[in-house]
């Protein structure tokens, strides 16, 4: 954390608060970094949904929350809910706050939603196809080795597939078969895929 942040957040630092619930919501919070690794990893590839959405699910419900547990947050972590004439410190107090809330609680909506929708989709499988408007390479960050990845547009919703390790000049003309079925909320799952020429 930048120092200077730091020692805005220190002045209206006045007492220990609860250690047993700042442990509760420490681990609130690792939980929701859990969910957020869960549902960008292995939900959301796999469902055909326009992102803004998500992001809504993710941050417009909790701005509601930190309406109503701010001050108890902030009771709990020992902090000043608000200082007369210091504007730096209560901006940045209330913004720590409101993402405090987000990692756990939007996490948990967007993973709740995105898990209904795909465990609870209807069996019946359709088959699409789809030409890739755009193909590109990119280096993993995690395995520092070249993975393809492609961009194609269904039902109005633009959508990035990660293909693993097939090169650009095998797929470039080919049309994508993609295996979809309906989702609960009736957001598409994907279910597999193949190239054809």
């Amino acid at each position: 954390m930048n120092t200077k942040i730091k020692k805005i957040l220190f002045s209206g630092k006045k007492s220990k608060g609860n250690l047993k619930a700042q442990f509760n919501i420490n681990v609130a919070v690792i939980t929701g970094f859990v969910l957020l690794v869960i549902w960008s990893v292995f939900l959301y590839p796999k469902t055909f949904m326009d992102i803004k959405f998500i992001l809504a699910l993710l941050f417009l419900p909790s701005i509601l929350v930190t309406i109503l547990l701010y001050k108890k947050i902030l009771v709990i972590c020992g902090y000043e809910t608000y200082i007369k004439n210091n504007t730096k410190y209560n901006a940045i107090i209330t913004t720590a706050t409101y993402f405090l809330v987000t990692v756990p609680i939007g996490n948990l909506i967007v993973a709740t939603f995105l898990f209904i929708n795909y465990f609870f989709a209807q069996s019946e499988i359709q088959v699409i196809s789809i030409k890739p408007y755009y193909i590109e390479e990119s280096n993993s960050k995690v395995t520092h080795s070249l993975y393809t990845h492609i961009d194609v547009e269904w039902d109005n919703l633009n959508k990035r597939i990660n293909v693993g390790s097939k090169l650009i000049e095998s797929i470039s003309d080919k049309i994508l078969k993609v295996k979809i079925s309906k989702g609960l909320f009736g957001y598409y799952i994907i279910r597999g895929y193949r190239f054809e020429k």
